[in-house]
């Protein structure tokens, strides 16, 4: 399975798997992993590790609409560090019974008919490090890691609580740009999670007609769908 080109339609997850690598010992309430894009030949997420490739894991992934966990293994075929912390992570599955693939297959082509239907608002993930100031006199900076991005807005990981209703500068790029998009958003919600990181939606305030039309081509181009 290459990053960029894949033979099989996937979809946008936002789900928690649980993980463990093979000839390891799990570490409870550690072992799981930012589920990004499912197909039928493997999957995309954000590891907490760096593994190298061919590296041979074990994946419980629990999908929404599905009744019973989806058990498969699966070999690592890329891996890029976006962080300290954050692994942008592809791997190939490699044994999948018919069962399980039978519930997987159904789940993708629902879930494609959903974003045809929802195409005017539709998200894909975005792994990359975001820049932002907090533009309420302190200035405040940081850096965050995004998980999706949509021509409304993005949702990111960040360590720190940003405000709500405060125009925030943000700074990100897209997949082979050039130039960064630098625009205003503000955040519209905001949960804690266990792994002492805030998840936060962001919608943008002040972005160009051209930003807009990059954003809806990289979603579309992700998302392997074709619309006018």
């Amino acid at each position: 399975m290459e990053q960029e080109k894949r033979s099989y339609a996937r979809v946008y997850v936002g789900a928690e798997v649980g993980y463990r690598v093979a000839g390891t010992e799990t570490r409870p309430g550690r072992d799981t992993i930012l589920l990004q894009d499912i197909s039928l030949s493997g999957m995309r997420f954000v590891a907490n590790d760096a593994w190298r490739k061919d590296t041979v894991v074990g994946l419980t992934i629990t999908l929404p609409e599905l009744a019973v966990p989806l058990s498969v293994t699966a070999k690592v075929v890329w891996q890029k560090q976006l962080s300290a912390s954050f692994f942008d992570t592809g791997v190939e599955f490699q044994d999948m019974g018919k069962d399980v693939r039978g519930c997987l297959t159904e789940f993708i082509q629902k879930n494609l008919g959903r974003v045809e239907e929802r195409r005017k608002s539709i998200r894909c993930n975005l792994s990359t490090m975001l820049t932002y100031t907090v533009l309420d006199g302190s200035n405040r900076t940081g850096a965050c890691l995004t998980v999706d991005v949509s021509k409304s807005g993005l949702k990111v990981f960040c360590k720190d609580e940003l405000p709500r209703s405060v125009p925030l500068a943000l700074s990100f790029s897209l997949p082979d740009m050039d130039q960064d998009i630098r625009t205003e958003g503000t955040v519209v919600w905001a949960r804690f999670r266990d792994e002492a990181l805030w998840e936060i939606g962001i919608t943008f305030q002040s972005i160009s007609d051209e930003q807009v039309r990059l954003i809806s081509e990289y979603v579309r181009q992700t998302l392997g769908l074709r619309w006018e």
